[in-house]
């Protein structure tokens, strides 16, 4: 099966792409072609079977494609355009209405975007910490971040943890970090290589997110790890991310800090994401013929 992947260049919405097609090169053998919509594309390419793009920025590309090519676009968001152009629309349930109607059947809900984590076959004893920062929906509090990973971190000295930071990290936060216990090991997200939170996920055996950073939260849960959430105030009135995460919570898919700190840490996940697999498997359902399609090497 062939792949066309259009991509807007955000490492975020090409990896939710990589994530679906890794998975249905798990079911099927995938020819993964990944198309920058800033490039040119080249001149000759593998017929496609199937069109996927993430990003408001690939819609048009997306629907051009699918229009002259007459197979199948799935679009990994919910789109600015009328959801009935594309075939089917992945979309996180946090951006969907909970009265939402699907009369033509083609939306998918999803547990969160879709992601490339999976639970590695055996689990170090080891947990990382995920620290966001400031966002639309969210303040930040960083004394208050700063206290709850020291007071996770003191109630076992000896458990050892990996921290790192993302992009919207205010750089005060790393100068904090420096009165961190000694078993809180900091990389800033700046000095990681690729791939890294990833590897680190699907090896630890807990993981504590801040609330601002949702993909990473349900990344976490894919992971097969523990997770726990480390409340950050909410920007006014409670958004879709904070109404998401409260589902979360609801369902004890997740950890509250208070919770932890008098031992109801599980020592085993509540629950274990497997969206994209799952997705893979409804995308093969709904299109029949793709099982079928030319086999050729996955393109990492």
């Amino acid at each position: 099966m062939v792949i066309w992947q259009f991509s807007d260049g955000k490492p975020g919405h090409e990896n939710q792409g990589l994530g679906l097609a890794e998975a249905l090169n798990r079911l099927v053998p995938v020819d993964l072609v990944v198309l920058p919509v800033k490039e040119p594309k080249p001149e000759e390419l593998p017929p496609p079977d199937l069109l996927v793009g993430v990003g408001h920025g690939t819609h048009r590309h997306l629907l051009l494609a699918k229009l002259r090519r007459r197979v199948p676009a799935i679009v990994l968001m919910k789109p600015s355009l009328p959801k009935w152009l594309f075939d089917l629309c992945l979309i996180p349930r946090h951006d969907l209405p909970r009265d939402h109607p699907d009369r033509r059947g083609r939306v998918i809900p999803t547990w969160g975007a879709l992601n490339r984590v999976r639970p590695a076959p055996v689990k170090d004893r080891r947990g990382l910490f995920l620290v966001g920062g400031t966002s639309v929906q969210h303040n930040w509090d960083e004394n208050g971040v700063i206290h709850a990973i020291t007071a996770l971190a003191l109630r076992e000295p000896d458990y050892p943890w990996d921290l790192t930071t993302s992009r919207r990290t205010p750089g005060t936060f790393l100068e904090k970090a420096k009165t961190l216990p000694p078993n809180v090991l900091v990389t800033p997200g700046g000095q990681t290589p690729s791939g890294w939170v990833p590897q680190k996920l699907a090896r630890a055996s807990r993981a504590w997110v801040t609330a601002d950073s949702v993909s990473m939260v349900y990344e976490a849960l894919s992971s097969g790890a523990s997770v726990g959430v480390i409340n950050v105030p909410v920007n006014g009135r409670p958004g879709r991310v904070a109404l998401g995460a409260d589902e979360l919570f609801n369902r004890r898919w997740v950890c509250e800090l208070e919770a932890a700190l008098k031992g109801q840490f599980p020592e085993k996940p509540a629950h274990i994401l497997a969206e994209a697999d799952r997705c893979a498997g409804l995308v093969l359902g709904a299109f029949p013929k793709l099982a079928g399609g030319r086999a050729g090497p996955m393109i990492r």
